[in-house]
């Protein structure tokens, strides 16, 4: 699954400089189909109501569905996939 999660992290575009964006992390479940498409609407797991976790949250939504259709094995099956981001290793890579 992680092959999964670094096909996002290209298309999730955060603001860094904004303040304790640098030290969060975005879980979510994304319930994908077999060719990869997602399938209904992400959700977001241990959801917090401050700006900063907010905006790298709705950044999340928007790079998973940029992604979609995800690159996915051979014999893969329809299922929740569980998605686990830290802004941390994001912001540090740029």
């Amino acid at each position: 699954m992680a092959a999964l999660g670094a096909q996002v992290t290209p298309n999730w575009n955060l603001n860094c400089d904004m303040p304790g964006m640098d030290d969060l992390v975005i879980r979510v479940t994304v319930r994908l189909s077999a060719d990869g498409q997602i399938i209904g609407t992400p959700r977001l797991q241990d959801t917090r109501n401050d700006p900063t976790w907010r905006a790298a949250s709705e950044a999340m939504l928007r790079a998973l569905r940029a992604t979609s259709p995800f690159t996915v094995p051979d014999g893969f099956q329809a299922q929740e996939v569980p998605f686990r981001f830290e802004t941390k290793r994001q912001c540090g890579n740029r």
